[in-house]
């Protein structure tokens, strides 16, 4: 179920940040990738339990269960949006296409004002205390959508009225800012029961009956409606992203936006869907053996891979240029591949005394995924091929934020892959062969130190192993389960883009089935895809 709802500013609003530097303002009005203004979807959330919670229209546990423990994100029945500009004075904002009509528009969507702190005790002006801070003007209208799960008639009824006795959204409300009118369905707030019958929508608990067994590989696109929280790491209150998608938690995504048509409770189903990659669209990943001019040659940054190039530094003429690990992921026609990120701000507040919480201030860092797309590959059944095509899921952390939405659609692989005769071939007159790591390959023992020698036993490869021509990539991983409800245990694994390097010239028969099937722990999850003898070493030109 899905509630659309509208909000019409009656007064100047604050959306509010932190000022920028060049720019004389204490605090501008949050802007999206387009330059318009929004209120964040977490602002909004707190809004709508706020006044859910001051109205009486739940005990504590039942609002918990509706809008998710403070210490659990995962268990939650409603889902924010950001409340994005939809009306700019009566006019619809999809249908002003012109780059240059929105640019001009920009200009009387803000105003800004000053202010200046009082000292209460002697009603005096407090030296230093001049501040300024820009607005949206009145009368824009913003739209954005809350979705809905496994609530009952009366909720959804609660929830909408709720909605519609919001009276004031953004920051400086007690200044006069900010004040509003909402509209659900297009429907005014007298016309509430017309806006439950729009909404509600009877659930069919009733779920399909899934008996393929066969899985075939399906080439499918990401594409992000939303920025994502993407958790590389949590060191105290700092959430530090990535940008790289998790092959299982994409997987978990899935499993759980279907769950309401198939039963996947208990770990039933799940083998019959496997996340085998994910990388940016039109990209390739690059192996660890690639390096790069230190500085600069003829004003260009150039590559050398040093599995295959011996030499430690590029000469041009007189000038000579060492060479450094490249350390990057993905290339993209020729070029590094990044994503930007942003760093926000962020404080819990106690439901009990209404006041920010001791030591609750939080710094997460934002991967801006919006309008971006990846190309993933899913094993899985005909029966759920026609399910996932078109699903909206969900990754990353602060799901019910507005982050973290994405749009799974399939499309024709048309990419003939070489064959590993093909690959072994381009490698015959190396005296070497490579296992390079396609995705993340979590270990199934717990030392690193003799990986290359432990893997060589684990799956019977020949030669020796040469560590002067491997280049690994280790890194320890966390993960949340979503079948258990709890955190898993960390995890050392090789990370994408690895290569370990053997003697002699491989056969063809020895090596097919750990290509065919990966190699480590959690496969099912998307982990431990390899291919021998890489055709990405010749990326770039180089090694040719």
């Amino acid at each position: 179920m899905l509630i659309n709802y509208s909000v019409k500013l009656i007064t100047p609003a604050l959306t509010g940040q932190s000022g920028v530097i060049g720019k004389d303002l204490d605090i501008v009005t949050k802007l999206d990738a387009n330059g318009f203004p929004y209120f964040p979807a977490k602002h909004i959330k707190g809004i709508v339990r706020d006044k859910y919670e001051y109205y009486g229209l739940g005990e504590k546990e039942d609002v918990k269960k509706i809008f998710g423990f403070e210490e659990d994100e995962y268990d939650t029945k409603v889902r924010f949006s950001h409340l994005n500009l939809s009306k700019v004075y009566d006019t619809d904002l999809e249908n002003i296409t012109d780059k240059k009509d929105k640019e001009i528009l920009k200009k009387f969507l803000f105003g800004d004002r000053h202010g200046i702190r009082v000292d209460r005790e002697t009603r005096t002006t407090i030296e230093n205390s001049l501040f300024s801070y820009q607005y949206a003007n009145p009368s824009l209208e913003f739209s954005s959508s809350i979705e809905l799960k496994d609530l009952n008639k009366e909720q959804v009824k609660k929830l909408i009225a709720t909605l519609y006795n919001i009276d004031s959204i953004g920051g400086q409300k007690s200044r006069g800012l900010g004040k509003v009118e909402v509209f659900v369905e297009g429907f005014e707030k007298k016309d509430l029961t017309k806006a439950l019958e729009k909404v509600f929508k009877e659930i069919n608990n009733e779920k399909a009956e899934l008996k393929d067994n066969t899985l075939s590989n399906y080439k499918f696109t990401l594409k992000f409606l939303e920025d994502a929280i993407l958790t590389k790491s949590e060191k105290g209150n700092l959430i530090v992203s990535n940008t790289e998608i998790n092959s299982s938690a994409l997987r978990a995504g899935i499993i759980d936006a279907l769950s309401n048509k198939f039963d996947f409770a208990n770990g039933k189903n799940i083998e019959k869907i496997v996340v085998e990659e994910v990388k940016p669209e039109k990209s390739e990943i690059l192996p660890a053996s690639f390096f790069k001019t230190k500085y600069p040659v003829d004003g260009e940054t150039r590559y050398r891979n040093k599995l295959l190039c011996s030499d430690g530094a590029v000469k041009i003429g007189n000038y000579e240029s060492k060479l450094e690990r490249a350390d990057i992921k993905y290339i993209k026609e020729g070029k590094e591949l990044n994503f930007n990120k942003e760093s926000e701000i962020s404080i819990a507040i106690d439901r009990e005394t209404r006041s920010a919480e001791e030591s609750k201030l939080f710094n997460f860092e934002i991967a801006k995924l919006k309008g971006e797309k990846f190309v993933i590959t899913i094993k899985t059944t005909k029966e759920l091929l026609e399910a996932i095509d078109g699903l909206e899921v969900y990754v990353g952390k602060m799901k019910s934020k507005g982050y973290g939405k994405a749009k799974v659609t399939i499309v024709q692989d048309s990419k003939n892959n070489a064959t590993l005769e093909e690959k072994l071939n381009k490698f015959s007159d190396k005296g070497f062969y490579t296992l390079d790591i396609v995705t993340d390959v979590i270990l199934p023992f717990r030392s690193i130190k003799y990986v290359g020698e432990e893997l060589k036993v684990l799956y019977n490869l020949e030669g020796e192993f040469l560590g002067d021509k491997s280049f690994v990539k280790v890194e320890k991983m966390a993960g949340y389960s979503l079948m258990n409800n709890m955190p898993k245990a960390d995890e050392i694994v090789i990370k994408a883009g690895s290569v370990l390097t053997y003697s002699g010239k491989a056969k063809v028969e020895k090596l097919k089935d750990p290509e065919d099937s990966g190699i480590g722990l959690r496969k099912s999850e998307g982990y431990g895809k390899i291919e021998f003898c890489s055709e990405r070493h010749f990326l770039l030109g180089v090694g040719e």
